[in-house]
This record gives structure tokens, sequence and C-alpha cells, in this order.
């Protein structure tokens, strides 16, 4: 069931969230700035062993029987696991030349890695596009409490230094390695495209993935460690990890990017009901959105004071407004379906490189000149350029003025709450600052859903989709 689907997604979010803030209030600006080396170097070798798979999935798992999504799915799983010992090797091979890590994190990294990497393919990518929720949720939300507990000890004992945060991670990802090849049922020898055509169909979504490669907060981080102190490091990742992890928080609350994708892949036209869909999923976005970036305007130097206790008070200001020049990024989820249908998979090739291009060249004149700052303008403009391309391509695909319309009216409620919830009651602990942040979002929730953002129409289809599978008919 997708409501399932949603409110674990919520649960993920906030665990994560937590996780994060207590890093960031525990470790020093100087750790905090290693600490995202560190989470630099595992997402991008990750990301490298990629290899474009999840296009992949996402293009054929909608269209095939169970046995030949299984056979194709192992397929691809095999040559993951040879190309992620490939670049463990290269990473060790490396590192004895230019031991730019310790070797005790170099192992413990490594392993993640190669962990990561096959957990991307089975659980965040064949069950998800599957429709498998319940087991995929259920192992997700298991492992990342447990990731939670562990944060909390290590926290409370006075021992949660970089080193143990490392094992904690290792701990994670193996964990829910477990889980997902205990449910998935591997086959050594599976065997369902040719490999010339694997080859063919993932070297576009391959070439995208390097290209986006280059728009990662990731390459930010290790061009800024080159040039200036691990405290801008950390000042960069402070405002990006924390922008990003809004921003994506927020889209997986409103995860319903995937099971849209299913249903319009199956669709496969362009009409009334097509867009009717993805105004529907524009709007749930749009009402969940702005009240986060509204709380975080108004709270933000308060909680930068209770949490962390001045270390981020010069740069906390930069905060809501990375955030919202981050708003136009969920464009991409609307345009994803449009893509696979009409098979115009070198769109995903040329807006990567445009955007990627363009993300490495500002990086180094900004990054160079403004250190961190031109670092986060960069990540910025990059990441507008790669959504404006593809309405430039394909167009605008929602009705603009009727969701303009929602944003202003979301944005004005969701001002007058805070105005009048900041205005009554004092925030002088971290219990007022969480009390007010949760009641007044639920409070514009409310008050949103009962001002006409949604139609009639558009509430029974939304309310149908939260109850039913990706089959579901208006």
């Amino acid at each position: 069931m997708i409501k399932y689907q949603y409110f674990y997604n919520i649960l993920i979010s906030i665990i994560n969230l937590i996780i994060s803030l207590i890093i960031v209030k525990t470790l020093s600006i100087e750790s905090f700035g290693k600490y995202n080396f560190f989470l630099s170097i595992i997402i991008i070798l990750t990301f490298i062993s990629h290899l474009g798979f999840s296009g992949l999935l996402q293009k054929y798992i909608p269209q095939l029987q169970k046995k030949d999504k299984l056979n194709l799915c192992n397929q691809l799983l095999q040559i993951k696991v040879s190309f992620s010992f490939i670049i463990i090797i290269i990473l060790f091979t490396t590192n004895l030349y230019f031991h730019f890590i310790k070797f005790e994190y170099l192992y413990y990294l490594s392993i993640i890695v190669f962990f990561k990497s096959i957990n991307n393919l089975i659980i965040h990518s064949y069950f998800i596009i599957n429709l498998e929720y319940s087991y995929t949720y259920n192992s997700l939300l298991l492992t990342s409490l447990l990731k939670l507990f562990s944060i909390l000890y290590c926290y409370k004992y006075k021992c949660l230094t970089l080193s143990n945060i490392i094992y904690v991670l290792l701990c994670y990802e193996f964990l829910l390695f477990l889980l997902s090849t205990f449910k998935f049922k591997i086959k050594l020898f599976s065997r369902h495209l040719s490999q010339k055509k694997i080859i063919s169909q993932a070297s576009y979504f391959l070439q995208s993935s390097f290209y986006e490669l280059l728009l990662l907060p990731s390459i930010s981080i290790l061009y800024l460690r080159s040039l200036h102190t691990g405290i801008d490091v950390a000042k960069y990742a402070f405002i990006i990890s924390m922008s990003n992890l809004i921003v994506t928080n927020i889209s997986i609350m409103t995860r319903l990017e995937v099971v849209i994708n299913n249903i319009l892949i199956k669709h496969k036209k362009f009409d009334d009901y097509y867009y009717f869909i993805l105004n529907i999923w524009n709007k749930v976005f749009i009402t969940t959105f702005i009240p986060i970036v509204m709380i975080v305007a108004f709270l933000s130097k308060k909680a930068e004071v209770l949490f962390f206790h001045g270390k981020y008070s010069d740069i906390i200001y930069l905060l809501s407004p990375t955030i919202f020049c981050l708003f136009i990024g969920h464009f991409s989820y609307l345009y994803a379906s449009r893509i696979y249908i009409k098979n115009d998979l070198k769109v995903f090739v040329t807006n990567s490189f445009t955007s990627g291009s363009i993300h490495l060249i500002s990086l180094c004149i900004l990054g160079y000149f403004y250190s961190f700052k031109g670092a986060i303008i960069a990540h910025v403009i990059a990441n507008n350029i790669k959504n404006f391309n593809l309405i430039r391509v394909y167009g605008i695909i929602i009705n603009l003025k009727v969701n303009f319309v929602v944003f202003l009216k979301v944005l004005l409620i969701s001002y007058g709450v805070l105005y009048y919830a900041t205005s009554v009651v004092a925030i002088n602990n971290i219990s007022n600052l969480l009390t007010i942040s949760i009641a007044s979002f639920f409070s514009i929730l409310l008050v949103t859903f009962f001002s006409n953002v949604f139609s009639k129409r558009e509430k029974e289809a939304l309310f149908r989709l939260l109850n039913k599978d990706s089959g579901f008919k208006i």
C-alpha cells in the first residue's frame, strides 16, 4: 500500500535528520570537515559503480514478467559486483602513492562502498521499481532505527568519534545488504539481455551518471579541501548537506515519483490523464516544501544557537535561501516518465553534461576566489540549469498559473501561522523549538488542505493513489 510507503518515508526522513543533527552537533568543525571528506569518497565511488543500471531497471522492469525481471537484475548484479572490486583495487593502489586516507579508514570505506553499491541496485532500485514496498521499507526502517540507536548510544557515553561513526555506517550497510540478499533470489548465471544490448542501453545512463557526478557536492568538497582549510570544507558541507537533506527528505516524504513513473510509462500517452497526475504530485510537493522552508527561515538562527551553540552562526543565514534556490530541483522527477516513454535517453546525457560542465567551471572560478560561498553558488546555479534545460526541451508540463497560485497561497498561510506561533511562544529550549516546528508544519498542512488548493477530483485521486498500487485509474 502506497500510504505505508509514504509514512515509512516520513519516519526514515526524520531518523536521518536526527542522526545528521547529532553528528553536526557533536563533531568539531575540523572533524565534521573530515567526516564529509570521507562521505564524499564513498558517494563518488558508489556513483562510479552505479553504471547507469538503476535507469536501465526503471526502463525495463514495468514491461517485464516476474521471472524476466529477476533474471535482468541478477545479470546486472554480476556486472556490478565485478566492477565494484575493480574500483576498490584502484582506490587502494591510488592511496599507496598519494596517502590521502589512513589505511584504517580506507579499509572500512572500501567495504562500505562495496555493500552500498549492491544495496543501491537491489533494495533502492529493483525492490522500489518492482513495487515491493512492504519488505523494502520494513528493512530500511529497521536498519535506520538501529543506526539511530547506535549513534545515540555513542552520544550518551561521549564516544561519538569519527571512527565510531564510520563503524556505524559500515554496520548499517552490511545489515541492509543481508536483508536485501535474503529477500532477493540470487542466480549466478542469469541472462535476460545480451551483453551488447546492456552496454548499448546502459551507456546513456552511464554517461548521464558520469556527468551527474560532476554535479555532486562531493566534487566541491574534494576541490575545497585541495585549496582551502578543513573549516571551509565543513562550512560548505554544513549548508549544502542541511539543504540537500531537507530538500531530499521532502522529496522522500512526497515520494510518489516511482509510482507515478510506473503509472505513466504503462499509460504511454501524453493526454489529460498524464498532465492531471503530474499536477497532483507537483501540488503535493509545493504544499510540503514551502512550510518547511518557511520554518527554516523563521527558526534557523534559534535552532543554530540551541543545537550547535554558535559554531555555525556566521553562515546560518545562507541556509534558507540555498534551500529555496534548490526548490526547482524536483522538476527532474516530473520529466522522467516523459523521457522514458519517448525513449529519449540522449536527453539524460546532454542535460547532465551541460549542467555538470557548468558546475565544474563555476566551481573552479567561484570556489577559488570565494571559497565555500562560491562553491554554494556554483552548486545552486548548476542544479537550476539542469532543470531549466528540461523545461527548454519539453516545455512546461504542469499548469503554471494554477501552481503559482498554489505556491503563493501556501507561502502566505505558512507566513501567517509561523508569525503567530513565534510571537505567542518563547523559544528558549530545544523542546519548545521542536514543538513549534512540528505544530506549525501540521497546522499549515491542515489549513492548506481545506483552502481549496486541491480540487475535489484531485483529493479523490490522491486518496486513491495512497490506498492502491500503481495500477489505479481515475
